[in-house]
């Protein structure tokens, strides 16, 4: 059997090729760490990563995120509220048919009636600041006789005649006072006095008789008492009054 030996000049040829070879590659010393390690961290001049993005909670300044209450639905990223929801959020089911309302009235608040409104139309501006004066002139009473404001006799009509007395002392005296007739004379006189009426000794409005009453819808007359505190209550600027309502 014979062996393959390798001389001297041999293995230093071989030793040549071998260096020739080890002195191309890439030595590990040369290579950066990333190289052997493989982490990002070993890495140079990497760039900034900014930090985890956090959405924001929405407010009436802000756009951010919120999350979805009870009684709402998503689906496929839509927002959905059933008239379950609704229901369910409002603890009850409200009636199906609508809230009518009906005409106001003295005791219950409501909708304006066309007649009201029509009324209310036909009341002026400022109607409500009239003020009636404390009182009116006579002369604004028509239908009276004039001795119903003057409250003279002689302002009556049909008086009756009052006679004369002579009281002159003569021979032609129709009323001789030295004659006893004169007491006579008086009686009868006083007499024919107390026969008229009571205005004419006391010359008294309240003394008449057939004075004109209270003034009604259909007759003129006096003005009474109880419309004396009506028109009292009545305001002021009479003249743009064109309804007035009295309580």
């Amino acid at each position: 059997m014979v062996e393959n030996m390798i001389d001297l000049n041999g293995l230093v040829h071989v030793w040549s090729k071998v260096k020739t070879l080890t002195d191309n590659c890439v030595k590990a010393s040369d290579l950066a760490t990333v190289a052997t390690s493989g982490s990002y961290n070993d890495l140079s001049d990497k760039p900034t990563i900014p930090s985890a993005y956090t959405l924001p909670t929405a407010s009436n300044t802000v756009m951010g995120g919120v999350k979805i209450g009870s009684n709402i639905s998503v689906s496929s990223g839509t927002i959905s509220i059933t008239k379950s929801n609704v229901t369910s959020a409002l603890g009850y089911t409200p009636p199906v048919s609508d809230t009518t309302y009906v005409n106001a009235t003295a005791s219950a608040a409501g909708l304006m009636s066309s007649s009201d409104k029509s009324k209310l139309d036909s009341i002026a501006a400022n109607a409500n600041n009239y003020i009636h004066p404390a009182s009116h002139p006579a002369s604004m009473i028509t239908g009276l006789a004039a001795v119903a404001t003057s409250g003279s006799y002689n302002d009556l009509s049909d008086s009756p005649a009052i006679p004369v007395v002579d009281d002159s002392l003569s021979s032609d005296s129709t009323n001789a006072v030295q004659n006893k007739v004169v007491y006579g004379l008086g009686q009868k006189f006083f007499n024919q006095l107390s026969a008229l009426a009571s205005v004419a000794r006391t010359g008294s409005y309240s003394d008449l008789t057939g004075t004109p009453g209270n003034a009604t819808t259909s007759a003129a007359g006096l003005m009474s008492a109880a419309d004396k505190a009506k028109l009292d209550k009545v305001d002021a600027d009479a003249g743009s009054v064109k309804l007035i309502t009295y309580s």
